[in-house]
């Protein structure tokens, strides 16, 4: 059983987690993105100069989460999206609109994680010593009595 600064102290280590999951991708990061795509064998979206790949896909991202755009290349290089073409690069717009999608759980995790981290905050605080030790004398009174 762990104590209530444990899982407080657990409660924080995770939301910040989430906080850095939830925090926006980098332009490095869609480049990868980009590279595991062409990897993979999947085609350049006509209409994007293959110069300006990085900055489409850039721009398009840049307010996406990194787990959401995680999630959702791993459901694409395993096929999991029955509405894609999977022989082209989804543009710019469909790749931020799934990682959208797949970033909300992470959303609601992290709402979920900081309610309940605001409720163990508010727990009462510890006991008065002198109450305590008030009690603890009318139970060795009462055991006493008892054991007669």
């Amino acid at each position: 059983m762990t104590t209530l600064p444990e899982t407080r102290s657990t409660l924080q280590r995770e939301i910040t987690a989430l906080t850095d999951d939830l925090s926006p991708v980098t332009t490095e990061a869609v480049a990868a993105c980009i590279d595991a795509m062409k990897r993979a064998g999947m085609a350049v979206p006509t209409g994007i100069p293959a110069g300006e790949l990085v900055a489409a896909y850039a721009l398009a991202l840049r307010t996406v989460p990194k787990a959401g755009l995680r999630d959702a290349m791993r459901r694409i290089r395993q096929g999991e999206y029955a509405d894609m073409d999977y022989a082209f690069m989804p543009r710019p717009a469909e790749l931020a609109r799934r990682a959208r999608a797949e970033a909300g759980k992470y959303r609601e995790d992290l709402v979920r994680k900081r309610e309940a981290h605001a409720a163990l905050a508010a727990a009462p605080a510890a006991k008065d010593p002198a109450t305590v030790a008030r009690v603890r004398r009318l139970v060795a009174g009462f055991r006493h009595g008892s054991a007669a």
